[in-house]
């Protein structure tokens, strides 16, 4: 997924029930409208925009492949913590302290 040149877009896709504010509206007596939302935090800020029915199956997809994409930024960066934290572990294991002391023992110093 990370390879991947899919289009993303960070947010959720929410089905919300609202009010119109018209008074004659069957929503001023209960009956909320129905409409499809797209929310997401900007700038630390949560952020909602209309999206309409046509728009919906689409908005799915590309909020799909955003997740699909963290998950796999994840999975990538515990990895890559793993093999620097191993790389490290190596380094330290064969480092000398003193390089006199590896001549010594390889018997090359005069």
């Amino acid at each position: 997924m990370l390879l991947e040149r899919s289009a993303l877009v960070k947010g959720t896709l929410l089905e919300v029930q609202r009010t119109c504010g018209n008074p004659g509206c069957k929503c001023a007596r209960g009956q909320k409208h129905s409409c499809s939302q797209l929310s997401a935090s900007v700038e630390g800020k949560t952020r909602t925009w209309n999206v309409p029915r046509r728009y919906i199956a689409k908005v799915k997809e590309l909020t799909g492949n955003y997740r699909r994409f963290r998950r796999a930024r994840a999975v990538w960066v515990r990895l890559n913590a793993e093999m620097r934290e191993r790389i490290n572990e190596m380094e330290a294991v064969r480092a000398v302290a003193d390089f006199r002391d590896e001549c010594r023992r390889q018997k090359r110093c005069s």
